[in-house]
């Protein structure tokens, strides 16, 4: 084993080499994937977020639409139904 040089008191051999190239470039390309396998990830999480919430939103407004039939053909048990519930949650806001 050959010595080149000291410095700190720590020895360096001269067949010591750099870390090579090869996986340097191996360490980039793993980099450039695993972002695209991120921006594919979060592309696929959008899409699921956004036909959920389409999803949702055509139930709200079918629940409102058939609400708003009930409420007009049936006025006064609907009135009733409000009634006890105005009493049910005063009821319980009371009590705390």
């Amino acid at each position: 084993m050959e010595m080149t040089y000291k410095h700190d008191d720590r020895s360096v051999r001269s067949d010591a080499r750099p870390f090579s190239t090869d996986s340097a470039d191996a360490a980039q390309k793993a980099r450039e994937n695993g972002g695209q396998e991120v921006g594919g990830l979060l592309s696929d999480v959008q899409d699921l977020i956004g036909g959920g919430t389409d999803q949702v939103q055509r139930q709200a407004k079918a629940a409102m639409a058939t609400s708003d039939r009930y409420v007009h053909q049936q006025p006064w048990q609907s009135i009733g139904i409000a009634a006890v519930a105005g009493l049910l949650v005063g009821f319980l806001v009371g009590r705390r």
